[in-house]
Order: C-alpha cells, then sequence, then structure tokens
C-alpha cells in the first residue's frame, strides 16, 4: 500500500468551517473483488484430478471445494475479527487460512463457516479452506489493514453554522441575519493522534494569533464518488471532492433543520468498490447541545463593543467536550488584521487574554464565532481506529473594538 505524507494545512476562513485543510493523498494498492463465478470455473478444472482416481493416484488428493462469499472482506492487522465464509462442501475437520495464517474456526455448516481472523500482514489475502477430503482457495478475499485501536482514523466534521443579529450586510442589499449553514467533510487517514481541535490552538485553554498549525497525515483515497451521513429518517449524501484531498463534502444552505439535528448521533455508510471495503460506522459524528451567546450581545440588531483588556466570551447550555472560539479583527473595509483562536473546556466562560493580541485599534470590527465541540465515539470497521470526525454547533456575531 502506497502513502504519500505531506503536512496538512490550517483553516483560515469562514468558509472553511468545516473543511478538512489540506490533507494529502494517500493511495493503496488495491484489493480486488474476485469474480467468485470465473474462481468457480477455475475450481471445475480439477475434474481432471477426478479422472485421476481411476488411476489410482487420486487418493491422496483432495477434491475441489468453493468459497464464494467473504464476509466482511477486510479486518485489521491485529486479527480478532468475525467473519463468515460461504460455499462448500465444509464440515467439522475444516481448517482456514487467511495468507499464511491459520484462523480460529468458531462454528461450521455445510454451506457457511464463521471464523475468527488471525493476526496478518498488510494487504490483501488469499482464503484457503481444507477439510480431510476437500482444498479450496479464493484469492485476493481478504484484506488487512493497519491496526488503529487506540488511535485517530477519521478527519473532519459536521457542523451547523448559525447567525445572529440583524447587522449583516446581506446579498441583493439590505441588512439582516443571514441564512444558517449546515455543512460536513470527512477524510479517512492512516491511524494517527490528530485531532481536529488542533487545527486552532497549541493547546486547551490557549489562544494564538493566526495560528498555523504543523499538521500531517496520510489519507486514504476511497475508490468511491459518494457516501451516506445518516440518522433515522435522514440521509445525506456526501461527494468526493475534486481537489488534491480525498474527502467527502456535504453543504446545504436555508433549511437546515432535515440535515443538522442537535444532540443526536450519526452513522456513516460506505458502499465497496474494487479498491474499497462497505461498512458502516455508527456514531462517527455526536452533535453537541443547543446553545447561545450571552456575552458580548451579539443578538441585537447593533453591535456591541469589546474591549482588549476585558474581552469576556460566555455561552450557555451544555452537551459539548469543549468550544473552539474565533475572534476575527478586521478593518472598517473588511480587510482582515488578525485572527486568535482558542480552544478551551465547555466551562460557560473564557477571557481572551490581552496578550493573545498583535494589534488593537479602535473601531476595528470583530467576526466572533463560536462553536461548542462534540467529539465521536464511533471505531472504523476495517482499521479498530477511532472516529475523529467531530460535531460542531457555531453561532457567530459580531462587536466593535474599543
Amino acid at each position: 500500500m502506497l502513502r504519500i505524507h505531506r503536512a496538512l494545512a490550517s483553516y483560515a476562513t469562514l468558509a472553511t468551517l468545516a473543511g478538512c485543510g489540506g490533507l494529502t493523498s494517500y493511495n493503496p494498492d488495491g484489493r480486488v473483488i474476485p469474480d467468485t463465478g470465473d474462481t468457480s470455473d477455475t475450481g471445475d478444472t480439477s475434474e481432471t484430478g477426478e479422472t485421476g482416481e481411476t488411476g489410482e493416484t487420486g487418493e491422496t488428493g483432495t477434491l475441489p471445494l468453493e468459497i464464494t462469499e467473504v464476509d466482511p472482506q477486510h479486518g485489521s492487522t491485529a486479527g480478532g475479527a468475525e467473519v463468515e465464509l460461504v460455499g462448500g462442501p465444509f464440515d467439522g475437520s475444516a481448517e482456514v487460512y487467511f495468507g499464511d495464517q491459520k484462523a480460529d474456526v468458531r462454528n461450521t455448516g455445510q454451506t457457511w463457516l464463521t471464523v475468527t481472523t488471525p493476526r496478518g500482514s498488510e494487504g490483501p489475502v488469499a482464503v484457503r479452506v481444507v477439510t480431510d477430503t476437500h482444498e479450496g482457495e479464493l484469492a485476493d478475499a481478504f484484506t488487512f489493514w493497519p491496526d488503529g485501536a487506540g488511535l485517530i482514523g477519521t478527519y473532519g466534521s459536521f457542523s451547523h453554522t448559525k447567525y445572529v443579529g440583524t447587522y449583516w450586510s446581506l446579498d441583493g442589499g439590505g441588512v439582516g441575519t443571514p441564512d444558517p449553514v449546515a455543512s460536513a467533510s470527512v477524510a479517512f487517514i492512516e491511524p494517527g493522534t490528530l485531532e481536529w481541535w488542533q487545527n486552532w490552538a497549541p493547546g486547551f485553554n490557549q489562544c494564538a494569533s493566526d495560528y498555523e498549525p504543523s499538521l500531517s497525515a496520510s489519507v486514504y483515497d476511497p475508490d468511491v464518488t459518494n457516501m451516506t451521513l445518516k440518522r433515522s429518517g435522514t440521509s445525506l449524501n456526501l461527494q468526493k471532492g475534486t481537489g488534491e484531498v480525498p474527502s467527502f463534502y456535504y453543504v446545504t444552505t436555508g433549511n437546515v433543520a432535515a440535515s443538522y439535528t442537535n444532540s443526536t448521533s450519526y452513522t456513516l455508510e460506505s458502499r465497496g468498490s474494487a479498491t474499497w471495503p462497505a461498512y458502516e460506522i455508527n456514531g462517527v459524528v455526536n452533535t453537541p447541545g443547543v446553545f447561545s451567546i450571552t456575552s458580548p450581545v451579539v443578538t441585537n440588531d447593533t453591535l456591541p463593543y469589546v474591549r482588549r483588556t476585558n474581552f469576556n466570551v460566555a455561552w450557555n447550555g451544555s452537551g459539548g467536550d469543549y468550544v473552539v472560539i474565533r475572534a476575527i479583527r478586521t478593518s472598517s473595509t473588511g480587510t482582515t488584521l488578525e485572527e486568535v483562536t482558542c480552544v478551551v473546556d465547555d466551562t460557560n466562560s473564557f477571557t481572551i487574554p490581552s496578550s493573545a493580541w498583535r494589534g488593537w485599534s479602535l473601531d476595528n470590527q470583530i467576526l466572533l464565532l463560536v462553536g461548542r465541540v462534540r467529539e465521536p465515539g464511533g471505531v472504523v470497521p476495517f482499521n479498530n481506529a477511532n472516529s475523529g470526525m467531530v460535531g460542531v454547533q457555531w453561532i457567530v456575531g459580531a462587536a466593535v473594538t474599543q
């Protein structure tokens, strides 16, 4: 499996709130799903062996058996996955091998077997079944993925961005409140320690000005064009992006109630291909509870004032694991002067240190984004890695410096 390892770019603008940054490509040498019909035909060629029995030379050989299905077709190199084999004829003497490693046979029928996979080496392997009288093999039938137990295997977010206040300039003229936005993105990374919060600050309860994280990861390039993010009654189609990063995206504006719901668990579903396993990740993302910004008061039709020496941000509600604060200082013409970002505990209040700012002038504008984040709990089934796709509720307001 080929790995290309590069640095990850940081998040820079509001437009990339739910983006995956600059993750780079990971292109595995693909597992080829065999044509089971053709494999069966190959097995039929063993009729020559049956002819050999007439000459009394076949007594020391074995008869062919078929393996027509292996489910699932993937698992981690640590072993321990339960796999079902379909075909036959099987019996109680069956021994099963994944590559050259022997699996633990759990249950046996004439047309099926259930086994627990052994430890294996990364990549596709043949699955072979041997009984006292029969033997058969299916080439490249199972793929071992590097074990990611205890590590992070996905990277991205599912977010809802809600604007407050009626002081925004709207497209087409006039002022008011922009429509909310729901968006999602996910990339599959080689298991590691990369976490989403690292985009914003060097550590918890810390702030930084124009923070540029030095993040890197190797990314799998799934050979599928879309995935589905779903909960009860709702399925969201995530399309594969066209950029360098093999990530999957979903964006909607206006009525987002049907797509993003607070305090909800979502499942990610991927259909399989010749090089990518089919699976579901239950709990791939969990969304935080509803909240609002209580200080500064950004919900009115006029902009509040904030001071560098006592820039306190407060919020209410509950149901998050941590909070990201983004304070973007701009000139009166909209030119970005600097962005201070903080990652803080969800304790409903945080004061941005005055030292976090490189500069401060009267009547600058502050674009204030407060994101309550909930960490996921899902496990990637083909390598045992934890999901790193966070759920985020963003509240966006604005203020003026004093």
